[in-house]
């Protein structure tokens, strides 16, 4: 369903069933149900050391408005409703020795749109959330990169409901 642009009535014109399930139910569902996805990995990412490493979630909690695919380009969430949009990583890092690692939501595999250094604990794992705003239009996708600048750093732990998650809400109707 999509949103369809209201009309201009003028006094005496008649409202007929077509037009209020167009323009009103319609229209209210669609502002009530906004596109959103939820996708994970089910085992643990091993990072290169060092070097980039782009996620991928084979898996889904959600997907509202066919977002993701668990078959092709698993790292991606694809915009197919333009609009703004929350992004947010939750990740947790496990280290072998103290280190620092860049996470990056990345817009169409080039541009960086929200980056965050986080500082890894000798042998700990290091939870954390990386969370962008951003108008996106349709057939823009994003991923969640993780520049590792050494051996130190060794994978993106999975940890039920939270690690190696990836979401994207429409929070806006405001069109790219």
């Amino acid at each position: 369903m999509s949103w369809t642009a209201p009309i201009t009535c003028a006094t005496g014109d008649l409202w007929t069933a077509a037009q209020h399930n167009t323009y009103l139910r319609d229209n209210t569902a669609w502002l009530h149900d906004q596109p959103a996805c939820r996708g994970y990995n089910s085992v643990d990412a091993t990072l290169i050391s060092p070097g980039a490493t782009v996620l991928a979630f084979d898996s889904e909690r959600f997907d509202t408005d066919g977002m993701h695919s668990t078959v092709t380009n698993t790292s991606r969430l694809l915009c197919a409703t333009a609009g703004i949009y929350q992004i947010t990583a939750n990740l947790a890092i496990l280290g072998t020795t103290p280190d620092q690692v860049n996470v990056y939501i990345r817009l169409n595999g080039t541009t960086y749109i929200a980056g965050q250094q986080v500082s890894v604990t000798n042998s700990g794992t290091n939870g954390f959330s990386l969370t962008a705003l951003y108008l996106l239009a349709v057939g823009h996708y994003v991923e969640v990169v993780v520049v590792n600048a050494s051996a130190n750093v060794s994978y993106v732990k999975v940890a039920a409901n939270y690690s190696l998650e990836f979401t994207a809400a429409r929070v806006s109707g405001v069109a790219a």
